[in-house]
């Protein structure tokens, strides 16, 4: 994930990718889906808890 930290620091998509050569704009796109994923999971609060 240090591209997704790299990203939150303020570097833009193109230095990631001059940086990591390995990676696609492809893969920062996924970086992304999955923080907005986990970020989506984090916030839903369920309705009524069992115990």
């Amino acid at each position: 994930m240090k591209p997704l930290h790299y990203l939150g620091g303020g570097i833009t998509i193109e230095e990631v990718l001059d940086d990591f050569p390995d990676l696609t704009p492809e893969d920062i796109q996924a970086c992304f889906a999955f923080a907005a994923d986990r970020y989506r999971r984090l916030m839903v609060v369920p309705d009524e808890i069992a115990v």
